[in-house]
């Protein structure tokens, strides 16, 4: 029995020092840890299994695979605090990388734990102010733990700090727009033109949404911020609202077809409250001038004398 114990010994001794020998030599190498752990957990050596992954970790600090092989063993174990403090291991050794913040956020998640979902993000946002990723995944954890009402707070604070990045006003309205909220998509398109006032992708994003919204007028309106936001240089404003002023009477005059398939007086008013707004006469002159000849020739005489009595008089 003795002589059996001892050759147990021997034989664990050999190869405890045959995986610290492929260790050293295959550091990086995640597969030398993988046979290894197999081993240790199908003998039920949970300590040993631990040992083995705190190493791999220590070895190899920037990559994530040792950090979820070694969170994968403490949750075998239900060491759940232990896997957090692997997460934050993690994150204090790789501050720039997103993909640790995520692990440790679905952690607390997979434990239910909401609040701290919350506050972890928002400390993780304060230390990270301007990097859109970091409030990104910041909304996608609000959305699996169904804190939808925090997801506009999110990106009201992405543009707070970086109010020349469109790619969080785009965010925000994306989430407005789920929600019907149509007035203020406008609004914030609006107010990231206040501080963009020479960037045409603002003016791009809202007249295309106010296109989408059948407020074509309001559109062509942007389109004159753009001119006089950008007077000495233009062109490209000027170009984009004679294009978009051209669509506009390509959809004016499909009305006004339907106008001649004795549908007059049923379509004058939606045709008028496509094209005006009360207050809005520089406008119809505008566009009257643009294409007066296309009009001349197309539109009904019965449209035409209703239109100038209305708005025009």
């Amino acid at each position: 029995m003795n002589f059996t114990n001892n050759s147990d010994y021997q034989n664990k001794q050999v190869l405890d020092e045959y995986w610290e020998y492929e260790q050293k030599k295959n550091k990086n190498n995640i597969d030398i840890y993988l046979v290894k752990s197999n081993t240790l957990k199908q003998q039920g050596k949970f300590e040993e299994l631990n040992n083995c992954w705190c190493q791999g970790v220590k070895l190899n600090k920037n990559n994530i695979e040792f950090y979820q092989q070694y969170c994968k063993a403490l949750e075998l174990q239900g060491l759940y605090q232990e896997v957090l403090d692997c997460w934050d291991q993690g994150i204090k050794k790789n501050k720039d990388i997103i993909e640790f913040y995520v692990m440790k956020s679905m952690t607390l998640e997979y434990l239910d734990r909401k609040g701290k979902v919350v506050k972890f993000w928002e400390q993780v946002i304060k230390k990270n102010k301007n990097k859109f990723i970091f409030y990104y995944e910041q909304a996608q954890a609000l959305k699996r733990i169904g804190f939808y009402d925090k997801l506009i707070e999110c990106w009201n604070i992405g543009i707070y700090q970086n109010r020349t990045s469109i790619e969080f006003y785009q965010e925000k309205c994306n989430e407005l727009k789920k929600q019907g909220q149509i007035e203020s998509v406008i609004n914030c398109w609006k107010k990231g033109i206040q501080f963009n006032k020479n960037d045409i992708e603002f003016y791009h994003q809202i007249t295309n949404f106010l296109n989408s919204q059948g407020r074509h007028v309001e559109a062509i309106e942007i389109w004159n911020l753009g001119i006089n936001n950008n007077s000495s240089n233009n062109q490209m404003y000027l170009l984009e609202k004679f294009n978009r002023t051209f669509q506009f009477f390509d959809q004016l005059q499909f009305q006004q077809n339907c106008i001649y398939q004795n549908k007059q007086q049923q379509l004058v008013d939606s045709i008028v409250n496509l094209l005006i707004f009360k207050n809005k006469l520089e406008i119809i002159f505008e566009i009257l001038q643009i294409k007066f000849k296309f009009i001349s020739q197309n539109i009904n005489l019965m449209f035409l004398q209703v239109f100038i009595q209305q708005y025009l008089l």
